[in-house]
This record gives structure tokens, sequence and C-alpha cells, in this order.
């Protein structure tokens, strides 16, 4: 496991609501060796997106969240 402050990985800038306006499967690859970080109980934590999924909205039989 990588530590945050690893020098080799240089961090990007938040992303904008824009970035997800585009083709589902564009952001996913886009996504695809990202870091997601947040702050959790006042620890920072990171993990890195390695199975980005794409759905095309409801009519997408395969997204899971119709399951709900």
């Amino acid at each position: 496991m990588k530590r945050l402050d690893d020098k080799r990985r240089r961090p990007t800038p938040r992303l904008e609501r824009l970035f997800y306006r585009r083709d589902p499967v564009i952001v996913a690859r886009s996504l695809l060796g990202q870091s997601l970080v947040s702050t959790i109980g006042g620890v920072r934590v990171a993990g890195l997106i390695v199975e980005p999924a794409a759905y095309h909205g409801y009519e997408d039989k395969a997204d899971q969240s119709l399951n709900w």
C-alpha cells in the first residue's frame, strides 16, 4: 500500500460536476487508477479506483441500484 505522501504521485485537482456530464463509459475509463481521498473522523484516508462501473441511467437493467 502506498502512502499519501509518496512523492511519485502528484495530486490532481478535485473533479467538477462537468467531468461527470459525459458518456458513462468515458467517465469510468477516466476514473480508473485515480485516488479517492476523504477525511473520516479527522483521519485522512485514500483508496485507488480499480473497477469503475458505467451505467446509462434508469433504463440500464445492469444497474444494481434498480434492485433496491
